[in-house]
């Protein structure tokens, strides 16, 4: 599954340092970037791309992404490694606070594989992040030949080049404790022309291939799981608040909801709010004003991250879904 957040200067910025780079737990000042990840089990943030070749500096795929670099190129519109221009700068454009410094693109791995991940021995779990990765690789290359592109020549015409952009990977992301296996895809707002200038993306046209890119992503992960661990999937029911979705044979229904308390959070507050909402209008609300909402009701109701041991956290899992 795919999710998109359009980041903007200021708030974009500080969205990626709280979020993305740190957890979600604020680097303390004695605390080293590697001994913190080291810590809460984490991956840090690397760099990919075709953009890479045009900066200034040797960054090469794979590399890690410091906070210094970051903000170069998020806060402030420029060379990571340098820190000139790319382009216009962000502060060289009216109303910076609303300049869009870049797509945050979070892919999700079914629940199903996040669990499998989380309860299985070391092969499958092995197994589950090699595939999550080849996948996330295969979409990668998607959006750079089909949807990274920006706008040129007379009326705007459209063309697709190369950009700079951040792949946050980190192995796990979690609130209250569940396993979630994700990955942010960051693109920064900045494109390179075959001319060699530094331009805004095109952000019309990645936000419309937002399903695609999304199916897709579900359709290869899927098929490396069955690569490599010749594994099954399943359509199911999910109740009236969700969509089927697609889960692996032989992990039951039981065991997935005790390791999503947090969905069991907002399904909760969801329904408090469609019973305010027939006792107010009177109706039951649209399909499009229930989305809205639970967009809204999980923004709302989102605890505070803790980041705990990975040897702790399986621990815990292994315990929730003993019988």
């Amino acid at each position: 599954m795919l999710a998109v957040k359009v980041l903007r200067v200021g708030d974009g910025y500080q969205y990626l340092a709280r979020q993305v780079a740190w957890g979600d737990v604020e680097l303390a000042r004695e605390q080293r970037l590697a001994d913190y990840y080291a810590a809460a089990g984490m991956s840090p943030g690397r760099w990919y791309g075709g953009g890479l070749t045009g900066l200034a500096g040797d960054l090469k795929p794979g590399d890690v992404v410091t906070p210094e670099a970051m903000t170069r190129l998020f806060r402030d519109g420029c060379d990571p490694t340098s820190g000139a221009p790319l382009g216009v700068s962000f502060a060289e454009r009216t109303g910076a606070g609303s300049t869009v410094a870049g797509f945050d693109l979070v892919f999700t791995v079914a629940k199903s594989a996040s669990v499998l991940w989380a309860l299985g021995d070391e092969p499958p779990r092995t197994a589950v992040v090699a595939a999550r990765h080849a996948a996330l690789a295969q979409i990668l290359d998607f959006v750079e030949r089909k949807v990274v592109r920006t706008r040129i020549g007379a009326g705007g015409r459209a063309g697709c080049h190369r950009r700079a952009d951040r792949r946050g990977l980190r192995a796990r992301r979690l609130r209250l404790n569940d396993p979630n296996l994700h990955t942010h895809l960051v693109i920064a707002n900045k494109v390179q022309g075959p001319d060699g200038r530094w331009r805004s993306l095109d952000g019309r046209a990645l936000l419309q291939a937002t399903v695609a890119a999304s199916e897709l992503y579900d359709g290869l992960l899927a098929d490396e799981l069955i690569r490599r661990l010749g594994v099954c999937w399943e359509l199911r029911d999910r109740g009236p608040r969700h969509n089927p979705a697609q889960a692996l044979v032989g992990l039951p229904d039981g065991l997935l909801v005790a390791l999503s308390r947090r969905t069991a959070q907002v399904d909760a507050a969801q329904e408090e709010w469609e019973a305010t909402f027939v006792a107010e209008h009177g109706r039951t609300p649209t399909p499009l004003e229930v989305t809205k909402a639970r967009q809204q009701l999980t923004r709302s109701t989102r605890p505070k991250k803790v980041l705990r041991p990975v040897s702790e956290l399986l621990e815990d899992w292994a315990n929730r879904a003993a019988p």
